[in-house]
C-alpha cells in the first residue's frame, strides 16, 4: 500500500481556515488556488509550490504545525524534481548527439520518473476524482481559468498585488479584424478554421485567453460576458495550446502518417499532466471528436525555423492533420503579421485556414479601455466613481493629443502600460522608449519598497532589495540589462521563442550579478528576494527567472547595447542575421537616444552604409523601412536642415528617402505589398519647413508667395477636338461608344490630390472663406449622417503621399476654387469626358496603360497582390498613361468629376443633391472598375475611404 501523498495529507490535517493560513505562511495567495473543494485547493497549492521552488518551505511549515504526521521529505523530493527538470531541458542538446530511438528512450524514462514524483506529491488522479463529486471537466476548466484569466502586467504598481488580481476578462476590449470593422470574436464565431495575424503587443494572446476563459466560464455555469456573434447558450469546450511549448515537446522523428497524432500526444503526455489534469484526456478527446470544441493555437511565429530546423513546417502539418477530421471543432491559429509571409513553406493552406488581420485599437476602443481600467483600479486607490471617470477622461485625452501617443495607444499592451504609468505619475511618456523607461523604473522602485510578510502567524516588515544590497539602482539595472542582452541573444537561436521573455538560468543570472555586485552572496540575495516579490525580474522556479514580458527584455537589451564600444555595428550585424528578432531592440535603442540625434544617425549609417543604387532587394527595403521608423519615432527630422543637403543629419534623411523611393518603384524586383509599405514609410516624414521628404514633383507641397500650397504637376496637354469614348466587350448601357467634343485644351494633374496637398487648404487661414463654399448646402446629409459643410471626415489612411479620401464632391470643388485663386489659374474638377479622353489617350485604349488588363498595373482588389487600402500615388509606373504622364487613372481611389450623372452637360454647383460621376476604379474595386470607360455615381455628399479626386487645368486660348 502506497503512502498518502502530500496533497492528501494537507487535505486530511488542515481545515479550510487552516489551509488559508498555511498559504499565507508560504507566501501563496489562497484566492488564486484553483478549485472549490479543500482537496482541489490542496492540489493547487502543491502544484504552485512545486513550480515556484516553494516545496521545502511548504513541507517544513507543515512539519512544524503538525509534527506527528509523516510528511514527505520536501528537500529530497524538490532536489529530485529539479534534477529531472534539468535533464528534460537538456534533451534539446542531445538531439544531434543521440540516435532518435535512444533519445526517445531517455524521454520515456524521464517522463516515468516525473510521474512518480508527482504521485508522491499529489497522489493518483483517479483518487482525486473519486474523492469528490466534481467532474474531470470542472477541474480541467478551473485549471484553464487559472492560466488564462490573470493579467500578467497588473503588478507594476504594488497596490494591485495586494488586492484581488485583475483578470483579462475584466479589461478585455473588443478587437476588430479586416477592413469591415467586424469583431474578432464574431469572426471566430462564423469560422471553422482561421489564422489571425497581429502586431507585437496587438492583443493576439489576450484574445486567445479571453475566449478560452469565457467558454470555460459558460461551461462551468459561472457569470460570463455576452460574445458578439455567439448564441448565449453556446459553450464550446476550450483547449489552449501555446505553440512554443508544443514545439519543444515534439519528438526527434515522426513516422509518415503520424503527424495528426502529435497534438493528441502533446495533450496526453505534456500539457494535461503539467496541469494536474491527466484524467481529463480520454473524455476531452471524446468530446472534441464527437461534440466539438474551440481549439486555440497561440503563436505560430514563436517557433524559430532555420535551414536545419523545420519544426514550424512540422507544426503546420500537425495542426492541419489534427484539424481535418474534427468536423465539429473550431480551430484558430495566431501569428505575428510580419512572420506569416506569402509563399512561406510553413503557411497553412489558405483554402482551409483563411487569414484575417487583427486591427489595432481605434480611438473609441482606447476610450473604452481607459474607462474600464480606472473603474477597476481607481477604487484600489480610494477614488470615488467621479474621480475614476475624471482620471479615465484625462488618460484618454492625453493619449490622443499627440500623434506619437495616439500611435502607442493603438497597441493593447502599450496602452496597458500607459494606463499603469499614468495611474502612478499622472502623466504620459513622450514615446515608446520613454514608456518602457518609466515602466522599468517603476518595477525597480517596486524592489525599493519595504515588504510586509506573514511569518509564524505575525507580520514582519522587511527592507526592500535595493536597501539590502546597499547599491545604486543603476548598478542593478546595468546587471539586468546585460542579462537581458545575453538572454535575448540565446533565445534567438532557441527552438521556441515568443512574446514572452527568455528563461534565464540561475547560473547566468548569478554570474552577471556577481560581476556587478561584487559577491555571490549578494547575487543570491537578489534571487532569494525575487522568489518572494516579483518586479523587473520574476522567478519561474528556483533555477529559472524571466522578465515580465519580452518587451522589457528587448528594452534592457537595447539599453545594454549603448554601453558597448560599437553599438551600431553590433546591432546591424544582428539585424542582418535575424531582422525579425532584433527589430524591436533596434527601435528601442534608437528611442533611448532621442535627445542625441548623432547616435540615431550612427545607427542608420550602420544599417544603410551606402547610397541607393539599382541593386534593391526585399531585405534592403525592410532594413530601410526600419531606419525610417527610427527617424519617425525619434523626431529626427526636426534636427535636419533641408537647405543644406551635405549637413550630416540631412544627408541621413536623404539616404533613407532615396532607398525608400528605389524600393517603392522597383516593379518586378520587390513584391507590391512591400513596395506599398515602403511608400507608407516615405509618407510619414516631413522636413522642418513642412515640405515632404517624398520629393517627387506633384506629390507634395511648395511655398508660394509665403503660402504653403499643393505642388501640382501637370500632365501633357490634350488638344481640343473630337474623340471617341465608351465601348468594349464589357460595356454597360451607359458606356456605349460615342463621339464627344473637347472644346478647350487641358492638362490633368499627374496624380490624385494627396493628403498633404489637401491639408494645405484645410490649414489655410481662409479655409472658411465663403468664396470657396458658395452655392453649396449648409449641411451635408449622407446615409443617415449629418455633416456641416466644412466639417471634414477623418482620413482613413493618413500618409502624406496617399490620395486624400473620405472627401465629398462639395469639398473637392471648394479645394479647386481655393487653389485656383492662389495660383491665378483655372483649376477645377474634370468633366468625365475630359477624364476619359485623357485616360485613353492617344489610341482609345481600354485601360490607361493599354488594351490588356494586368493586376500588377493598378491598385485594385484583384488577386493575391491586392493591397487592400490606398497606396502612395505613382506606385505603379507601368500602369500610367505614358503619353501624358498620368498616374493612378486605374485604381487607388474613385475620382470625382464635375458633371451630374443624369445630365452630362450640367456641371454647375448647386444644392440639389443630384448624383455626380466618379471615374477610375479604386483599391476596393474590381477589374471592370479599372477600365477607362467605367463610370459610377453617388450623391455629392458621399464620403468613402475609396473616393478622392484629381484636378484639371483648362488652357485659355488667346
Amino acid at each position: 500500500m502506497s503512502l498518502p501523498s502530500l496533497r492528501d495529507l494537507i487535505d486530511q490535517h488542515f481545515n479550510a481556515e487552516e489551509l488559508r493560513q498555511l498559504c499565507l505562511d508560504v507566501g501563496v495567495a489562497y484566492e488564486n488556488l484553483v478549485g472549490e473543494t479543500r482537496i482541489m485547493k490542496a492540489q493547487s497549492l502543491v502544484e504552485h509550490c512545486l513550480r515556484h521552488g516553494l516545496l521545502l518551505p511548504l513541507t517544513s511549515r507543515c512539519q512544524k504545525l503538525r509534527p506527528r504526521v509523516a510528511w514527505p521529505d520536501g528537500a529530497k523530493v524538490a532536489q529530485e524534481w529539479d534534477k529531472v527538470q534539468q535533464k528534460i531541458a537538456a534533451q534539446e542538446h542531445l538531439r544531434d548527439l543521440l540516435p532518435p530511438a535512444q533519445l526517445e528512450e531517455v524521454r520515456t524514462q524521464l517522463q516515468a520518473k516525473e510521474r512518480d514524483l508527482l504521485a508522491q506529491l499529489m497522489g493518483s488522479v483517479a483518487e482525486l476524482a473519486a474523492s469528490q463529486s466534481h467532474s474531470w471537466e470542472k477541474h480541467y476548466l478551473q485549471t484553464l481559468l487559472g492560466y488564462c484569466e490573470p493579467l500578467d502586467l497588473a503588478a507594476i504598481d504594488e497596490l494591485y498585488g495586494e488586492q484581488k488580481p485583475i483578470r483579462v476578462s475584466d479589461v478585455f476590449t473588443s478587437l476588430s479584424v479586416g477592413r469591415g470593422g467586424k469583431t474578432a470574436v464574431s469572426t471566430i464565431a462564423t469560422s471553422k478554421h482561421l489564422v489571425i495575424l497581429g502586431y507585437p503587443g496587438g492583443g493576439k494572446s489576450t484574445l486567445v485567453n479571453y475566449l478560452a476563459a469565457q467558454m470555460a466560464r459558460r461551461r462551468l455555469g459561472q457569470p460570463a460576458d455576452p460574445l458578439d456573434g455567439w448564441q448565449d447558450n453556446t459553450a464550446l469546450l476550450p483547449v489552449r495550446i501555446i505553440l512554443r511549448h508544443f514545439a519543444a515537446a515534439l519528438p526527434a522523428t515522426v513516422p509518415p502518417g503520424k503527424k495528426g497524432g502529435l497534438v493528441w500526444d502533446y495533450l496526453q503526455h505534456h500539457l494535461l499532466p503539467q496541469w494536474g489534469c491527466q484524467e481529463a484526456f480520454t473524455e476531452l478527446k471524446r468530446l472534441l471528436t464527437e461534440e466539438g470544441g474551440l481549439i486555440l493555437f497561440d503563436g505560430l511565429d514563436e517557433v524559430a525555423e532555420s535551414d536545419a530546423d523545420t519544426r514550424r513546417s512540422l507544426l503546420k502539418e500537425a495542426i492541419a492533420d489534427f484539424a481535418a477530421p474534427l468536423e465539429q471543432c473550431k480551430v484558430v491559429v495566431t501569428c505575428r503579421e510580419y512572420a506569416y509571409k506569402q509563399g512561406d513553406a510553413w503557411r497553412l493552406p489558405e483554402a482551409d485556414f483563411p487569414v484575417v488581420d487583427l486591427q489595432l485599437f481605434a480611438p473609441q476602443q482606447v476610450k473604452k479601455f481607459t474607462q474600464t481600467w480606472y473603474r477597476l483600479t481607481g477604487p484600489l486607490k480610494g477614488w470615488d466613481s467621479r474621480r475614476c471617470q475624471r482620471e479615465a477622461e484625462r488618460l484618454y485625452t492625453a493619449s490622443q493629443q499627440q500623434p506619437h501617443l495616439r500611435e502607442l495607444a493603438q497597441y493593447p499592451l502599450l496602452l496597458t502600460l500607459m494606463a499603469q504609468v499614468h495611474g502612478r505619475d499622472g502623466t504620459l511618456p513622450e514615446d515608446r522608449a520613454d514608456l518602457y523607461e518609466r515602466a522599468v523604473n517603476l518595477l525597480l522602485a517596486h524592489w525599493e519598497n519595504r515588504m510586509e510578510r506573514e511569518v509564524d502567524g505575525g507580520r514582519r516588515v522587511e527592507p526592500g532589495l535595493i536597501a539590502r544590497l546597499g547599491v545604486k539602482t543603476e548598478v542593478l539595472k546595468g546587471a539586468l540589462a546585460r542579462v537581458a542582452f545575453q538572454a535575448h541573444e540565446q533565445q534567438e537561436m532557441a527552438d521556441e521563442r515568443d512574446e514572452r521573455s527568455a528563461d534565464i538560468t540561475r547560473d547566468l543570472l548569478w554570474e552577471e550579478l556577481h560581476a556587478a555586485l561584487g559577491s555571490y552572496d549578494r547575487a543570491k540575495q537578489v534571487t532569494d528576494y525575487v522568489e518572494f516579490r516579483a518586479g523587473l525580474l520574476q522567478a519561474r522556479d528556483r533555477f529559472t527567472y524571466t522578465f515580465p514580458h519580452r518587451t522589457f527584455q528587448e528594452y534592457l537589451a537595447a539599453w545594454h547595447i549603448w554601453q558597448t564600444v560599437n553599438p551600431g555595428e553590433l546591432l546591424a550585424e544582428r539585424l542582418r542575421r535575424d531582422l525579425g528578432w532584433w527589430r524591436e531592440v533596434f527601435l528601442l535603442a534608437a528611442g533611448q537616444q532621442k535627445q542625441t540625434p548623432r547616435n540615431v544617425a550612427d545607427l542608420v549609417d550602420w544599417l544603410l552604409p551606402g547610397a541607393a543604387d539599382g541593386k534593391v532587394t526585399p531585405e534592403q527595403v525592410t532594413l530601410t523601412m526600419l531606419a525610417e521608423q527610427a527617424l519617425y519615432e525619434t523626431g529626427f527630422m526636426s534636427h535636419t536642415r533641408p537647405q543644406q543637403p551635405q549637413y550630416r543629419f540631412t544627408a541621413v534623411a536623404i539616404r533613407v528617402r532615396d532607398w525608400l523611393l528605389a524600393g517603392m518603384l522597383a516593379e518586378g524586383q520587390i513584391p507590391v505589398k512591400e513596395r506599398a509599405a515602403a511608400g507608407r514609410s516615405l509618407g510619414r516624414l516631413r522636413w522642418p519647413d513642412s515640405m515632404l521628404l517624398d520629393n517627387r514633383p506633384g506629390v507634395g507641397v511648395m511655398w508660394h508667395n509665403g503660402l504653403l500650397l499643393p505642388d501640382i504637376a501637370w500632365g501633357e496637354v490634350v488638344a481640343a477636338g473630337l474623340y471617341l469614348i465608351g465601348g468594349n466587350e464589357s460595356v454597360y448601357d451607359d458606356e456605349k461608344e460615342r463621339e464627344v467634343e473637347i472644346g478647350q485644351p487641358f492638362q490633368l494633374a499627374c496624380y490624385p490630390v494627396t493628403f498633404a496637398q489637401f491639408q494645405c487648404f484645410v490649414e489655410a487661414d481662409d479655409f472658411t472663406d465663403e468664396r470657396w463654399w458658395a452655392g453649396m448646402p449648409p449641411v451635408e446629409e449622407a446615409y443617415d449622417t449629418v455633416y456641416q459643410l466644412r466639417e471634414l471626415s477623418k482620413q482613413k489612411f493618413p500618409f502624406t503621399n496617399h490620395p486624400r479620401e473620405n472627401v465629398s464632391w462639395y469639398q473637392a470643388v471648394a479645394f479647386c476654387r481655393w487653389l485656383g485663386d492662389k495660383l491665378g489659374a483655372v483649376v477645377a474638377l474634370p468633366h468625365e469626358h475630359e477624364w476619359e479622353v485623357a485616360a485613353r489617350y492617344p489610341d482609345n485604349r481600354f485601360f490607361p496603360w493599354g488594351n490588356e488588363f494586368a493586376a500588377d498595373k493598378a491598385n485594385i482588389d484583384v488577386g493575391d497582390a491586392a493591397v487592400e487600402q490606398t497606396t502612395t500615388v505613382g506606385l505603379y509606373p507601368a500602369g500610367q498613361n505614358r503619353k501624358l504622364g498620368l498616374h493612378d487613372l486605374g485604381g487607388n481611389v474613385w475620382e470625382w468629376c464635375s458633371n451630374k450623372y443624369a445630365e452630362l452637360e450640367e456641371t454647375v454647383v448647386d444644392d440639389s443633391g443630384a448624383r455626380r460621376v466618379l471615374r477610375g476604379g479604386s483599391w476596393y474595386g474590381n477589374l471592370l472598375n479599372a477600365r477607362a470607360m467605367a463610370r459610377v455615381n453617388d450623391y455629392p455628399v458621399a464620403r468613402y475611404n475609396f473616393f478622392g479626386f484629381r484636378v484639371i487645368h483648362r488652357i485659355v486660348l488667346p
